[in-house]
């Protein structure tokens, strides 16, 4: 009979237990205080232009435009493809979400939005630079 009963609390407690999975902001990004309120999308934008992937791509886009060289443009088209498919990645991610919804990390979508057009930029100059290897 004991035994019974306390499958059974375990069986009603176990759905009701969501409200510890959501509170992930302490393991995930211990930096975040919950007085400091949610992460906004310009923290998010600064904190990941300020990355090393963010500086890269900007380097190798400036470099791009400056020297017009076709490895330069597609090396860059190559950094940023990989750098949105690891963003894009990890959305899928459900403790990714689960701080999303918390409030310690902010959506991706306006760095996803800067990394596709920086992606448009490198295709650009390496398709400029391809039809001007083409016509010589």
């Amino acid at each position: 009979m004991h035994l019974a009963a306390s499958s059974l609390c375990g069986c009603t407690i176990f759905p009701v237990s969501s409200a510890a999975f959501a509170e992930v902001c302490d393991k995930e990004v211990p930096t975040w205080n919950l007085t400091d309120g949610p992460v906004s999308q310009l923290e998010y934008f600064a904190a990941a232009a300020t990355s090393a992937y963010g500086v890269s791509i900007v380097a190798l886009l400036v470099l791009a435009l400056v020297f017009r060289r076709l490895w330069l443009q597609i090396l860059g088209g190559f950094v940023t493809l990989f750098v949105t498919l690891g963003i894009v990645s990890v959305l899928s991610d459900p403790i990714y979400v689960a701080s999303i919804e918390e409030g310690c990390r902010a959506s991706p979508y306006s760095v996803l939005f800067a990394l596709a057009a920086a992606l448009l930029a490198f295709g650009l100059l390496a398709a400029k630079g391809w039809r001007g290897r083409a016509a010589s």
